[in-house]
């Protein structure tokens, strides 16, 4: 079966069950979060918050007053006064997350992002990094953002309907087509298949780091774990 979905499903099936357990309400009191890239748009930071769990921010900035003193926050809120640079200091940061983890599992999630000097390459591997080099023992979950657009296998009955689609389109899809203005939504040969996602305007760090730093990256970690070798103390 394909491991990302098998995994997708049991998020899925873990969620639930918590949510029945716990009267039909989302709570994650005592969840402990860290999240690198805390302070990015797309980090779940105040929702994380809001459902009552503990969580760590790691960003190169501190939260702001609202993000600090919002009512709605149920949960606790720990930073690095002065912030926490992963690409300038990532060692710190991992001694970070395992002080704030102090012996018990915690979700390490990354969610940390910046544009120009392929920042967004050095940042996933950065994480990656960090990631790997928490002792397993201490990881409860890994969780990184994909971004839509990054290229993904197209499922084989996807694939029998494009081509279906493709054979009987209407004179004037052809025509486009054979003008080479319409063109396949999909590559690949020996039945595997890749769609054509890519925005051509994100640049080569970004596709980088969304394909080969989170997309192969939780598939691995997903089969075999946060690390390669014997666990650590």
């Amino acid at each position: 079966p394909d491991t990302t979905l098998f995994r997708s499903r049991d998020a899925l099936v873990w969620l639930e069950g918590h949510t029945r357990n716990q009267g039909g309400k989302l709570s994650l009191a005592g969840e402990r979060f860290a999240v690198m890239g805390a302070g990015a748009e797309l980090a779940p930071t105040s929702m994380l918050l809001e459902a009552g769990a503990e969580v760590l921010w790691i960003d190169v900035r501190e939260p702001n007053a609202d993000e600090l003193l919002d009512p709605r926050l149920a949960g606790t809120l720990s930073y690095v006064k002065g912030g926490a640079d992963l690409l300038a200091a990532p060692e710190r940061v991992l001694a970070t997350v395992k002080a704030f983890a102090d012996g018990t599992p915690v979700h390490v999630w990354l969610f940390a992002y910046a544009g120009g000097a392929t920042q967004e390459l050095r940042l996933t591997g950065a994480m990656n990094g960090i990631a790997q080099a928490v002792p397993r023992r201490l990881v409860k979950s890994l969780a990184v953002l994909v971004s839509p657009t990054t290229a993904a296998s197209v499922l084989p009955e996807d694939a029998l309907v494009s081509e279906t689609r493709r054979k009987h389109a209407p004179a004037w899809k052809r025509a486009l087509a054979a003008a080479g203005r319409l063109k396949p939504g999909q590559c690949g040969e020996s039945g595997s298949k890749v769609s054509y996602s890519i925005v051509s305007i994100q640049g080569m760090s970004y596709q980088a780091a969304q394909y080969v730093g989170k997309l192969l990256a939780a598939e691995a970690w997903a089969s075999y774990g946060n690390e390669l070798g014997e666990d650590e103390a």
